[in-house]
């Protein structure tokens, strides 16, 4: 009977690693200047996806900038995404995840997001891609000044893209993002992101980007938008 039961478990973790598929693409970006003033700015991201079947995934992203400004820190953030898909057809899927945030120089500590929601795919041919997405967001934010009370907030999460791909695998990418703020309405925050990735290699490719970031009611003391321009080197596997 343990011998059945044993060849059973093996077929199915043959089946599983039979149709499992992992995906990575690591983007390096580096600013150095030197002279009149003594600037560097370093960037990193991963993107990671293991797709168990046709309708399980998982991804784990993360993104880590960090820059100095005559020999002083001036700049440092990252972010970390947790995420499990269940495709409900070709076009659906549910989705969980779970976001953590950090940025020193906008005075959050931790910012902690768990979501729940639905994807939907509105375009997918070779040159056309577009997908949605809505979610509901539990946020608990943590301040730098630990004398404040952490921040605990319902929201929404809408999210939209659009991809379009050209000649030899290049291509434009823009995506839009809302999240309104059912706890305090006037506390929502829109991300805008657009991108331009050239490839010159099977392996390496080119990505120009713009990311802007608007909150409507930041820490005390900080600006209500923050944007980024970045040059980088993508690798893929």
């Amino acid at each position: 009977m343990k011998s059945y039961s044993a060849l059973i478990v093996s077929s199915l973790l043959l089946t599983v690693s039979a149709q499992a598929k992992f995906e990575t693409e690591d983007e390096f970006s580096a600013v150095v200047s030197g002279g009149n003033s003594d600037v560097k700015t370093y960037n990193l991201k991963s993107a990671n996806t293991y797709t168990f079947s046709k309708k399980h995934a998982a991804d784990f992203k993360v993104n880590y900038t960090y820059g100095e400004s005559d020999g002083e820190r001036s700049a440092e953030n990252w972010d970390a995404l947790l995420r499990y898909d269940r495709s409900l057809n070709d076009r659906s899927a549910l989705f969980v995840s779970e976001l953590v945030e950090a940025n020193r120089f906008s005075g959050v500590s931790r910012r902690y997001n768990s979501d729940l929601g639905f994807k939907y795919k509105i375009l997918g041919s070779d040159k056309h891609k577009s997908k949605s997405e809505v979610a509901y967001r539990y946020t608990i934010e943590k301040n730098i000044d630990e004398s404040i009370a952490d921040k605990k907030d319902s929201k929404a999460r809408v999210y939209i893209d659009y991809e379009r791909v050209f000649a030899n695998a290049n291509s434009s990418k823009l995506w839009v993002e809302y999240l309104p703020n059912f706890t305090e309405s006037e506390d929502y925050l829109v991300n805008v992101g657009y991108s331009l990735k050239m490839v010159m290699t099977n392996t390496f490719s080119l990505k120009l980007s713009y990311v802007w970031k608007y909150d409507n009611e930041p820490v005390v003391g900080n600006s209500t938008s923050d944007y980024t321009y970045t040059t980088g080197i993508i690798a893929k596997f």
